[in-house]
């Protein structure tokens, strides 16, 4: 099966597949054409060689940039937030929870005596003292700038590449804390 496309008096009606090309009716203005859909450079659907083309324009450089860089913040921002460990347990690093390990260091440094129980991500509970929830929050930190770190360098290859093929070569799921 081929696609063709049906014109009526030169204006465009529709696509349709045929195991072979259906019949002109010059008298009557109906020409069929062959469909042939490719990239290129720029976007064009039309009549090309008495076929009908269907070309859709290759996105541009900064097309291509953009697309990848949204990419990579999204997958900065599934690892910064998808967890860490701290003392070989699991550690939640949403952004929640990020806001509440900051809480928790902020108690402990008014209270430096204090000792809490805290809630790991795999919701087994661990007792911490003030010198052990301010090391735990500094981990989280560690762990999210690791992550913004990894961002600013693939950031930086991204936009150091100067051909497509150049960009879609820089390897976002490597090298992640």
């Amino acid at each position: 099966m081929k696609e063709y496309a049906l014109l009526i008096d030169g204006q465009f009606q529709y696509i349709r597949q045929f195991p072979q090309k259906p019949a002109d009716i010059p008298h009557k203005g109906v020409t069929w054409h062959e469909v042939i859909r490719e990239n290129g450079a720029s976007a064009f659907t039309g009549i090309e060689n008495g076929s009908w083309v269907v070309r859709t324009a290759l996105p541009t450089l900064e097309e291509l940039r953009a697309r990848k860089l949204a990419e990579l913040a999204s997958l900065r921002w599934e690892k910064e937030t998808g967890g860490t460990t701290f003392n070989g347990m699991p550690v939640a690093t949403d952004a929640v929870s990020q806001t509440k390990y900051i809480g928790a260091v902020v108690g402990a440094q008014i209270d430096p005596n204090a000792i809490i129980n805290w809630k790991m991500a795999d919701g087994t509970f661990v007792t911490l003292d003030a010198q052990a929830i301010t090391a735990l929050a500094m981990a989280v930190r560690a762990h999210v700038q690791a992550c913004f770190d990894r961002e600013a360098g693939l950031k930086a290859q991204i936009e150091a590449a100067i051909t497509a093929e150049g960009i879609a070569a820089v390897d976002l799921n490597a090298g992640w804390p």
